[in-house]
């Protein structure tokens, strides 16, 4: 059984080096919490038209996740979802 888990990635100011936004990814874990790499689950997520799942539980995830991990945070959260998920 796999779960999600949100991984806060932050972008950088290249003149002042310091963070100006953070971007949300999501990981898989395999049974013993190890992460999957993207690039081993997303074709198939894609070839089997499962973006907007997996949107639907990254948005999920933020919601009991990320409040703890954005507390004392000053940088915006950036998400990526599929234009399947907006339409």
């Amino acid at each position: 059984h796999r779960q999600g888990v949100l991984r806060l990635q932050p972008l950088y100011d290249f003149v002042t080096g310091k963070p100006v936004q953070h971007e949300v990814l999501l990981r898989l874990l395999d049974g013993v919490g190890n992460e999957t790499p993207p690039q081993r689950f997303l074709s198939t997520v894609v070839k089997h038209q499962l973006l907007p799942t997996v949107d639907k539980l990254t948005l999920q995830l933020m919601e009991s996740q990320l409040s703890i991990a954005k507390r004392g945070m000053a940088t915006p959260i950036a998400l990526n979802i599929s234009s399947r998920s907006l339409g």
